[in-house]
């Protein structure tokens, strides 16, 4: 039985990450229509976030597993 903080926390986690991927897909909108952003822009706007996420991946993992606080450090870094 999860206890009532837990399950805030976890539907706290639901409705943040559905605004973000929602709100998501207006970036490249409105970096063309208001700010007038290039095709590049637009390109780098929308590619950068998931690469980076994708290349700080390993060395993060890598970095944890040689801490001691793994806790510790998680809960600092979010």
């Amino acid at each position: 039985m999860r206890t009532y903080n837990e399950k805030i926390s976890i539907y706290h986690g639901m409705v943040s990450t559905i605004a973000i991927n929602l709100a998501g897909n207006f970036y490249p909108i409105f970096a063309i229509s208001i700010l007038g952003a290039t095709n590049f822009q637009v390109g780098l706007i929308s590619s950068l976030p998931p690469l980076i996420a994708l290349l700080m991946t390993i060395p993060a993992a890598i970095l944890l597993n040689r801490l001691e606080s793994q806790k510790r450090t998680v809960a600092m870094s979010v």
